[in-house]
């Protein structure tokens, strides 16, 4: 029922406005079959009102099962707002009512099987509001009527303060405590505000169990477990203290080609790019043309490093959280530089990446229209490769946050009218008409994944190149994760752009910094809804 708890025993008597009997030809496919349906109050000290009342609602369906195991839908048809209420629907002419119903009608989660009702609960409902309970009964017939008994227990679960990121509550916990299931989600419209969430549970010793909340990717904005077993019993209704959301710190990634091993500052000992790396305070650094910077890591306070090194251009990742290293990728041929595949936390699937460059044909600096469209067509084959082994790979079909970072050596098509922010010059281009096929390397990825820096910036034209009106260097994440990305930009000043007080930058390139918002539980002060019902503490501690 929307909007009304049922959750003691309840009592039907069903009318069978329509018997059903062999169809006679001529006669109607369909028949209407109605029943009245009337809950017993009696013992139910739970219930959207505060003398714990229990009442049918406007849109409540049950579901009943015919005599050859198929199942069909009746709708409340009357008694919204009493306890009386009929229910009717169309059933085949040829079918009649096996004496079997249960609540609540979800589609596809009732069937029959030798003449019982089974339900399968789903693994994800639209959430249908705060007043919504999933009270889970069956009904049997004995004689003329139909006794339906609650199947176990409800636990309530108030989310305060939800960010707008947020699409999806889900509840996991192990044997089959849900209804049969493992977990169980509810799904809607990302928006902030608060929302009521109950999720019915098997009788008995309840398992520990996480409650998460998701974006629209699947992928997990926030999460807490309950570490021990809670004993509930059939009919209990268990509504736990009020939850609030709040932003509690910020992931930071900063992404550098740093040009040949940061060459312009090794006879420093790389003292200056030290300093400027730890001013910032990277969670994660993912470093291009890197050298042997892994080594120096320490330097800037991070203690996990994954390299892969094919030729003179090795890519670096380090981190001051534990860094496993999922995938060195390369293939003779297809990859030039490489890519690496980390994972952050559990949580952050990152790829850094440095795709093959553009060759011209006497090193002059003149552009060769062919030459660009040669290495651009190897270049989508790199790409196209790197992401079969990270993103397009079944293997990995359950990551939902993907971080893809690096050097594509590739232009963005939708700049090619753009304007640069700083000196009112267009973007740089690729020649036409030959040169069309280096354009179609950033739709490849940036078809799945948001090109961070352009959507940040309104579509603004962000150059990543110094001297030069291009922008090779990229972010790019996950839908869901980008909605979690507070401020992503090009760094300009500081030690790239004064090197060692001097017009001399360490790169050519300039380097990236994203962060994105992390969230945590708090555990609100506060009493349930109706004060006799029970009520236990969220989780074994803060």
């Amino acid at each position: 029922m929307i909007g009304m708890t049922r959750l003691y025993s309840l009592t039907a008597i069903l009318l069978l406005s329509a018997s059903c009997s062999l169809r006679i030809p001529g006669e109607p496919e369909t028949v209407t079959l109605r029943l009245e349906a009337a809950m017993e109050e009696t013992g139910s000290r739970a219930g959207v009102q505060e003398d714990g009342t229990v009442l049918w609602q406007t849109g409540d369906k049950i579901a009943v099962l015919l005599d050859n195991d198929s199942v069909a839908a009746l709708t409340l048809e009357s008694g919204a707002g009493s306890n009386i209420a009929t229910f009717s629907g169309e059933i085949p002419a040829a079918r009649s009512f096996a004496g079997k119903a249960g609540y609540p009608w979800w589609d596809g989660a009732w069937s029959g099987l030798e003449g019982e009702l089974v339900l399968t609960l789903p693994a994800s409902v639209p959430w249908p509001g705060n007043d919504y309970i999933p009270a889970v009964m069956k009904a049997s017939s004995a004689s003329d009527a139909l006794s339906f008994r609650h199947e176990g227990a409800i636990l309530e679960f108030t989310v305060k303060d939800m960010p707008d990121c947020v699409s999806s509550f889900r509840f996991s916990t192990s044997g089959g405590a849900v209804m049969g299931r493992n977990d169980f989600s509810y799904t809607f419209t990302p928006s902030a505000g608060h929302r009521v969430f109950r999720v019915p549970v098997v009788a008995g010793t309840l398992p520990a169990y996480t409650l998460s909340l998701l974006d629209v990717s699947g992928g997990e904005v926030v999460s807490k477990r309950k570490s021990k077993s809670t004993s509930v019993q059939r009919c209990d209704y268990r509504c736990l203290t009020p939850l609030s959301v709040k932003a509690s710190g910020k992931i930071r990634l900063l992404y550098y080609n740093v040009l040949n091993g940061m060459e312009r500052d090794a006879g420093n000992g790389y003292e200056h790019f030290a300093a400027w790396v730890r001013s910032l305070a990277p969670d994660v650094l993912m470093l291009a043309e890197a050298g042997d910077l892994d080594d120096v890591a320490p330097l800037w306070g991070h203690a996990y490093a994954a390299k892969i090194s094919l030729d003179n251009y090795p890519l670096v990742v380090t981190s001051s959280h534990s860094l496993p290293c999922l995938q060195r990728i390369s293939n003779p041929g297809t990859v030039c530089h490489g890519a690496l595949h980390v994972r952050m936390d559990d949580r952050y699937d990152i790829v850094a990446l440095h795709l093959r460059p553009t060759l011209d044909d006497n090193q002059s600096g003149k552009l060769d229209p062919e030459e660009y469209a040669k290495y651009g067509a190897l270049r989508k084959t790199e790409l196209s490769y790197i992401l079969s082994r990270t993103l397009d790979n079944s293997a990995y079909a359950s990551v939902k946050n993907w971080i893809f970072c690096g050097d594509f050596n590739a232009y963005s098509p939708q700049e090619k009218t753009a304007v640069s922010p700083y000196n009112g010059l267009p973007a740089y281009t690729y020649s036409e008409p030959t040169a069309s096929v280096c354009y179609e390397v950033y739709p490849l990825i940036a078809d799945k994944l948001k090109d961070v820096i352009w959507y940040k910036h309104a579509g603004a034209f962000k150059p990543s190149m110094y001297h030069s009106r291009s922008r090779l260097d990229y972010f790019f994440v996950s839908d869901g994760l980008y909605s979690r990305v507070a401020a992503a930009d090009v760094v300009l000043g500081g030690f790239p752009g004064n090197y060692n007080s001097s017009d001399v930058n360490p790169s050519d390139h300039m380097p990236l910094l994203m962060d994105l918002t992390t969230y945590s539980f708090k555990v609100l002060d506060g009493t349930c809804t109706l004060s006799d019902w029970d009520e236990e503490a969220l989780f074994d501690e803060e």
